[in-house]
């Protein structure tokens, strides 16, 4: 191997590794996104829970929903966060409204830890959402949107 392609090569592999530990620990500060989209009979809304690793598990900072314009002021929105275990899936956190949700964009925050434990678990969110329809049936879309590793 030519001295101009082994140092070529160093330079890549350094490259890689600083690349690699500067992925790692930007990583566990980073506030992310779990995003989603739930439909029913032309009907939409989009969702988003914002979450950040940080040293003793995951932050859920908000959770944010955007029902698509053209409804009342009647939508409902209920959540719930999933833990994945055997047997039945634990609910972490879960809220419901009223019938009360304007359309356009919500935004709802709970800043809410989520420890490591032993072993790693997967969490998943789930939202269902009945839209305000007037002058028909308001139709209903339930749709499921993971993972979250903790």
């Amino acid at each position: 191997m030519s001295r101009a392609l082994r140092t070529t090569a160093r330079a890549l592999v350094l490259t890689t590794a600083l690349i690699a530990t500067n992925a790692s620990v930007a990583s566990a500060g980073t506030e992310r996104g779990l995003f989603g989209t739930c439909s029913k009979s032309g009907h939409s809304a989009d969702f988003e829970v914002r979450y950040r690793h940080n040293g003793n598990g995951v932050s859920i900072l908000s959770y944010y929903w955007e029902i698509d314009s053209g409804h009342g002021n009647k939508n409902n929105v209920e959540y719930w966060l999933m833990r994945v275990q055997p047997g039945a899936d634990a609910v972490v956190d879960h809220w419901k409204s009223g019938d009360n949700v304007k359309a356009g964009r919500t935004k709802r925050e709970v800043n809410k830890t989520i420890k490591k434990r032993a072993k790693g678990n997967d969490y998943y969110f789930k939202i269902k959402i009945t839209f305000d329809v007037r002058g028909e049936a308001d139709p209903t879309c339930t749709t499921t949107q993971g993972s979250i590793y903790v």
